[in-house]
């Protein structure tokens, strides 16, 4: 099976760069870092429906929308709906796979919702939970499902969790993101040194930012080489 995974950021996709155990244990996957929102992920999930992939993955970080998801959490969404209201289920037999081969790691099931812009507070959170019932939220997944949809392809959203429901975040965080998916650090320092006060908001964050990663390394372990879809 060939499988194609949909990553925003580049360090989301470097959770996923397992070396194989010799030459002939080859990978059944294909990464893409498309850089963050719907318009780029769509177009790298098109590219892989055109290299005639067998399923698709929206992989990386989110935001918590239910107050009892900690940073760190492991979600898989069961259906995730885009800024528009559009709804798309994730393959529930993958679904269910994913949820028992990750069952060390206490995965939570829930909707997910794609915002088109991030969410900025815990307001901002609050509003999308009950207009949604999304208990999470990105800014891709449901562009990737779309793609799936449209090529008669099974698709699941696999998410760790970085800021909690409550967390605002601040503002010299949200200059972070290129449209590549590279960090840029310089904007950030520049937007801190105008609010010096985020700055204890901002080690939380990018402590809970390393915490994700980390569990995406931990379950990309566990799910290779097939991820699930045997």
């Amino acid at each position: 099976m060939r499988i194609g995974i949909v990553a925003a950021l580049d360090d989301e996709a470097r959770t996923l760069q397992i070396a194989p155990e010799s030459a002939d244990d080859k990978l059944n996957y294909t990464v893409s870092v498309c850089g963050p929102g719907t318009t780029n992920a769509a177009n790298s999930a098109q590219r892989f429906v055109a290299a005639g992939v067998d399923g698709l993955v929206a992989w990386g970080t989110a935001g918590a929308l239910a107050p009892d998801i900690i940073p760190g959490a492991i979600v898989i969404s069961e259906t995730v709906i885009s800024h528009d209201e559009q709804r798309y289920d994730c393959d529930p037999q993958w679904v269910a796979e994913l949820m028992a081969r990750l069952d060390s790691l206490n995965p939570e099931i829930g909707v997910g919702f794609t915002a088109r812009n991030p969410l900025r507070n815990s307001i901002e959170k609050s509003d999308a939970a009950i207009k949604y019932g999304a208990r999470i939220v990105d800014m891709e997944s449901s562009a990737v499902a779309e793609q799936a949809k449209s090529a008669g392809v099974p698709f699941v959203a696999i998410r760790a969790i970085v800021d909690p429901a409550h967390f605002d975040i601040p503002s010299c965080a949200l200059r972070a993101l290129a449209h590549g998916g590279q960090p840029r650090m310089l904007p950030v320092l520049k937007g801190l040194a105008g609010r010096p006060q985020e700055l204890p908001a901002l080690l939380r964050l990018s402590r809970w930012y390393r915490k994700s990663l980390d569990t995406l390394r931990i379950a990309a372990h566990v799910l290779h080489p097939t991820f699930g879809l045997d």
